[in-house]
């Protein structure tokens, strides 16, 4: 698992004009989905955005063209950008809608 963002704890012990306007560390995940079954790479998914931040991105590895899982990112805030993959059908980096709700 990757560890949580928590970008006040570079903040800590920091003052003045710059502590408060350095941007939150950007995390990026990637899950390679290749060969597994459905249900199992759209939980898998699923399981990974559910604790993104506005910052976070996911990278997706996958061989197919995952049209339910783009409804739902649709439908709950994400933001999606599908592209030819180097290693794979296509990469889909997702990411959280700016201004989105949790």
């Amino acid at each position: 698992m990757v560890a949580p963002n928590n970008a006040l704890t570079a903040l800590r012990g920091r003052s003045g004009p710059d502590a408060m306007s350095e941007q939150p560390e950007e995390r990026l995940v990637t899950l390679d989905v290749r060969g597994m079954e459905p249900p199992e790479p759209m939980l898998r998914v699923l399981e990974t955005i559910d604790r993104f931040g506005e910052h976070d991105r996911l990278r997706l590895v996958i061989d197919c063209t995952p049209t339910p899982l783009l409804r739902i990112l649709d439908r709950n805030g994400f933001d999606y950008e599908m592209v030819p993959g180097r290693e794979s059908v296509h990469e889909i980096t997702i990411r959280r809608r700016p201004g989105a709700a949790r």
